[in-house]
């Protein structure tokens, strides 16, 4: 039966066999697609640009209401 070696002894001493090293690999992948996954989310503005567009139309609108609201009933 075979003595399990530590990882720092198969390091320095001998060459890590190939499955480590793909299993290595795949987890330096998942790491790397899941830091790129997190950075594209964090650039996706918060609304489309259309969406965006009718909430600032919206805003102008309400303000508008207001001003005249105020205007007709508070000041008149």
């Amino acid at each position: 039966m075979k003595e399990k070696k530590s990882l720092i002894d198969t390091l320095l001493n001998d060459t890590p066999p190939d499955d480590y090293l793909k299993q290595e690999a795949h987890q330096l992948k998942e790491i790397d697609v899941g830091v790129q996954s997190e950075k594209e989310e964090l650039k996706k503005p918060f609304l489309p640009p259309e969406m965006m567009t009718v909430a600032i139309v919206t805003g102008l609108v309400g303000g508008m209401m207001l001003v005249v609201y105020s205007l007709i009933f508070l000041v008149f």
